[in-house]
């Protein structure tokens, strides 16, 4: 069967996949198969729709997926190590246990995405670690703009800052979360990623 990715931007036919697959699949299905079939033709994935893409597990180490729509995508177990995500629409998607070592990640959305157990090293992310509670840290730039996700929520730094300050303020877990905001923040400076 032939399946068409599309641009996400013009809409346009990047590349048509021949896959295998019962006609009554889901799109997500369809999607992900198609992606592993470009994966091995060496076909263009950037600026790509894979939107809501069923990845789990596939191997996109290296993959140029810059610019392309993987909002909603499952990419639990993934391995993305060295892909090219930048720009990429990540927002609530399942990054869970993937691996995203050495991903770049600049001007990625990541807003609402799962990044629970994934590999985050020297990804173009800020890992803050995790709280006491359980909930997980991330910084990345977006637009110029310092991020954090914070368990299930994505905050500006400067909202994160305010939220937990109205929240948590002179309670120990208020404190351990400006200290990890803080070291989020130092470390993007650091790296470059934002400005002082």
């Amino acid at each position: 069967m032939k399946y068409e990715i599309k641009n996400s931007f013009t809409g346009a036919v990047q590349f048509t996949a021949e896959i295998e697959c019962d006609e009554n699949a889901s799109v997500s299905v369809r999607v992900g198969l198609s992606v592993k079939w470009a994966i091995k033709s060496h076909a263009d994935l950037s600026r790509a729709n894979l939107s809501g893409a069923n990845l789990s597990r596939a191997n996109l180490s290296g993959a140029n997926l810059s610019g392309a729509d993987l909002s909603r995508a499952d990419l639990s177990r993934a391995n993305l190590s060295g892909a090219n995500l930048s720009h990429a629409d990540l927002s609530r998607a399942n990054l869970s246990g993937a691996n995203l070592s050495g991903a770049d990640l600049s001007g990625a959305d990541l807003s609402g995405a799962d990044l629970s157990r994934a590999n985050l090293s020297g990804a173009d992310l800020v890992d803050g670690g995790q709280r006491s509670d359980g909930w997980r840290f991330v910084g990345w730039v977006k637009d110029n703009v310092l991020q954090i996700r914070a368990g299930c929520r994505s905050f500006s730094v400067t909202e994160a800052r305010a939220h937990w300050l109205a929240t948590r303020a002179g309670t120990p877990l208020g404190d351990e979360t400006t200290a990890i905001l803080d070291h989020i923040e130092a470390v993007a400076r650091i790296r470059g990623l934002v400005k002082p």
